[in-house]
């Protein structure tokens, strides 16, 4: 960029997609052309825009896409003091008459030398990843700005927020919905719970509790959930709580995490389990405040479709594991690798329990208990050994082709630590590309060792946000791991 030049400011007035029906030609250009007299007052070159994008169109519905027809697009869009009019596609390349002559971009067969005459300019390119692009412009006097748009301001009517148990009814389901909006707008890994039917069947069959934080004046302003899982007896796992942006600063997050500690003590539960941001560490803060203890960490969890406020939509997002246990236990065994002995060791002794460390056996002569799930959004898959068994390395060399033809990006494995063949089946782990990444401990007689195979996809360090606690356990396993997996 040259010293004093200024960079054009993009405004998109129009966007549209259009069948490959050679009828839309004409009809698209009279769209067009009332749209741009609203922009410029200047009709003849307007008139002449407009041409020559039905000479276009012609010239490429019905002809372009030699198989099966596709989609055009047709952009209008404002780049300073001009105004762009577009044609993308991914059909035959440049124009179907005759490919090999080309004069300045475009065939002559379709002749735009009007554009010209009339102080227009015209181009081809080819933008990554959207075919081919033919082009016309035409100068502005002055250039169009953007329309200024007030965001709208929530008066928040008072302060004194609680969290309530959801009803399965439309109007509390409807409020759960814009909090995720407000966070996630429509990427939210659970996509099925953006329709009000699908949320409340999920909550009449108990897939998970879920609650609105309301106050005096019936304010939504933030929404949770818990979650009970087979894989974790006793110990339900508490999802996110979703705080909209207008009601950030009120303390919110503590009261759910509060809340959903008081619901757990009375359901009789051993612990809670909670997954912490591991990209910004305000929920690791307020965790900390409560006893929670960290145990693992899990990189490259949340797929860059998932869109949060924290996220730029280009790399994967980390979490970490932290419980907090409720009740007392009785001493029982564990079975970790033997370099691992001591981290375990220090974890237990932090959420108050005695173990016994044991060493390792390998798998005795029956087959494993595995569990399979996929996220599809997050493009995740997690298996969970309950038991281990001789045909340990022949599921997880199976799984991990399938997670392969699933497109999965991240796989992790959990390992019961309390199964005497645990150490066994981590070594050949390591051998099948996975890391040690801690562990979720607590639950009612089961522990997980987990490790995360990446699946060539790298982790980006400079995103990961960690408290002094969560930082140790997060250093402490990237001293097993490669330095190349990190960029």
């Amino acid at each position: 960029m040259r010293s004093g030049e200024i960079l054009e400011t993009v405004v998109r007035v129009i966007r549209l997609e259009l069948s490959d029906a050679p009828w839309m030609a004409e009809m698209t250009g009279l769209y067009i052309r009332k749209i741009c007299r609203r922009l410029c007052s200047d009709e003849g070159r307007i008139d002449v825009l407009c041409l020559a994008l039905e000479k276009v169109l012609s010239g490429r519905l019905g002809l372009a896409y030699q198989k099966e027809g596709g989609i055009f697009i047709v952009e209008l869009e404002a780049l300073g003091k001009k105004l762009r009019l577009s044609v993308a596609d991914h059909g035959l390349p440049y124009w179907f008459h005759d490919p090999g002559l080309i004069s300045d971009g475009i065939n002559p067969a379709v002749d735009l030398s009007f554009l010209k005459q009339a102080g227009l300019s015209y181009g081809i390119d080819f933008p990554h990843q959207a075919g081919q692009r033919i082009y016309f412009e035409l100068p502005l006097p002055e250039p169009i700005k953007a329309p200024l748009k007030e965001p709208v301001k929530v008066q928040i009517l008072d302060a004194d927020f609680v969290f309530h148990e959801m009803r399965p009814c439309e109007e509390d389901i409807i409020e759960a919905i814009r909090c995720i909006h407000d966070e996630y707008g429509f990427t939210y890994g659970h996509e099925h719970l953006y329709h009000v039917e699908n949320f409340k069947s999920a909550l009449n069959r108990h897939d998970f509790e879920a609650f609105l934080a309301r106050n005096a004046h019936k304010q939504a302003a933030g929404y949770q959930y818990i979650r009970h899982s087979a894989h974790y007896p006793g110990t339900p796992e508490l999802g996110a709580c979703i705080v909209k942006h207008a009601f950030r600063g009120y303390g919110i997050a503590t009261l759910g995490l509060e809340d959903a500690i008081r619901r757990a003590e009375i359901s009789g539960s051993d612990a809670l389990l909670v997954h912490p941001a591991a990209y910004h560490s305000y929920t690791q803060k307020i965790g900390a405040k409560k006893g929670f203890i960290p145990t693992g960490m899990m990189l490259n969890y949340i797929h860059p479709d998932i869109q949060t406020s924290f996220n730029t939509g280009q790399i994967r997002m980390p979490l970490a594991v932290a419980s907090l246990r409720l009740r007392p236990s009785e001493p029982f065994d564990i079975y970790p690798p033997e370099r691992h002995r001591l981290f375990f060791e220090q974890r237990f002794n932090a959420l108050g329990l005695v173990i016994n460390l044991r060493n390792a056996l390998n798998a005795d002569g029956e087959d494993s208990i595995l569990s399979v799930e996929h996220a599809s959004l997050l493009r995740d898959a997690f298996l969970f050994f309950e038991k281990i068994g001789k045909n340990f390395d022949a599921l997880l060399k199976e799984h991990l082709h399938d997670s392969l033809k699933k497109h999965c990006e991240m796989v992790m494995l959990h390992l019961n630590l309390r199964d005497p063949a645990c150490p066994w089946a981590f070594e050949l782990a390591l051998k099948r590309g996975f890391h040690f990444m801690g562990g979720a401990l607590g639950a009612r007689g089961v522990d997980y060792l987990i490790m995360q195979n990446y699946m060539g996809i790298p982790i980006m360090s400079e995103i990961i946000r960690t408290e002094p606690d969560y930082t140790e356990v997060l250093d402490y396993c990237r001293e097993f791991m490669p330095a190349e997996l990190f960029i």
